[in-house]
């Protein structure tokens, strides 16, 4: 029973090593094959409008190549990536490619072991369109909240002023200017960048860059209180008095500059040749040799000035 199990064994594997020893022999040679080669193209430019669909197409190439190889081909299939610039021409604004052509650019491209020996003379027309392009001004439309503690520190910086866009003639043709809307923007930080995609506020058309974003930059701030007596100014020999003889005057200033306040950047004044009546309120001069203060606000907001006859 034994024997004849180690018989059919050895029956089997001397079958299947002289298989093996005839394929390797049969197949290391070269051939010469007609293959579809499906193409694909690279480098695109922007004013070339297509779809995934419109870029992938076959041709027949015939090559030569070792039976591996060209098994391989077949079972797996066979593609080239071709620059769009280098190997297609135009004529009456359409697009063509032909193999025949461009049998140089096919060779680089085909992989080591390949030998291309022919290809068909036939032009085919791509199924692309290049659209106009047009440079257009960029505007975002985007309100900006700021928390309670933070300020605004000037206009958002915009990445770019103008978009080169393609895009359907007509429409490109129409558009004026490219607006991005969104919902206010809540601004915590003291800088913060904001990144729109332009293909989705404009899905028909493409863009350089695609992406654009603002900075937007803040400061956060404090608060600092202080009391100010009330100068009253060109009273002459009238007998003048202030009620109250003193303000309370509270200003705003960004954290890191807190420190940097002298109460004697700030005055408090009236001009007595503002008073028209002996007995009347007014809203005191307010006096700041400071560029660090961004606000003020003071209390009461009104004094009395009383004049004695």
């Amino acid at each position: 029973m034994k024997i004849g199990y180690h018989r059919t064994l050895g029956f089997v594997l001397i079958t299947v090593f002289v298989s093996i020893l005839w394929f390797v022999s049969r197949y290391k040679d070269q051939y010469r094959e007609t293959l579809a080669v499906q193409i694909q193209w690279n480098n695109i430019p922007a004013d070339v409008m297509s779809t995934e669909d419109d870029l992938i197409f076959e041709i027949p190439l015939k090559v030569q190549a070792s039976g591996y190889q060209l098994i391989w081909s077949k079972l797996v299939g066979k593609s080239l990536s071709l620059d769009f610039n280098a190997s297609t021409f135009e004529r009456n604004d359409s697009i063509f490619f032909n193999p025949d052509t461009y049998k140089e650019v096919i060779q680089r491209e085909l992989n080591s072991g390949f030998e291309l020996v022919q290809t068909i003379d036939r032009e085919y027309h791509l199924p692309l369109m290049r659209y106009h392009t047009r440079y257009i001004p960029l505007r975002v439309d985007q309100p900006l909240g700021f928390q309670a503690n933070f300020i605004n520190l000037g206009e958002p910086k915009i990445s770019h002023d103008s978009i080169q866009v393609t895009g359907n003639n007509q429409k490109i043709k129409e558009l004026d200017i490219l607006t991005i809307s969104a919902n206010t923007k809540n601004i915590s930080d003291t800088l913060t960048t904001i990144v729109y995609d332009l293909s989705e506020y404009y899905p028909d058309l493409r863009t350089i860059p695609p992406k654009v974003s603002m900075e937007v930059r803040a400061a956060k701030v404090t608060e600092g209180t202080l009391t100010l007596p009330i100068e009253l100014l060109n009273k002459g020999s009238n007998m003048v008095k202030i009620i109250p003889d003193q303000i309370e005057l509270t200003y705003t200033i960004t954290v890191e500059n807190f420190l940097e306040v002298d109460p004697a950047d700030f005055k408090a004044f009236v001009d007595y040749n503002n008073v028209s009546n002996n007995n009347q309120s007014v809203i005191p001069e307010i006096g700041v040799d400071s560029d660090l203060i961004l606000s003020y606000r003071i209390n009461p907001r009104k004094i009395q000035i009383l004049t004695i006859k």
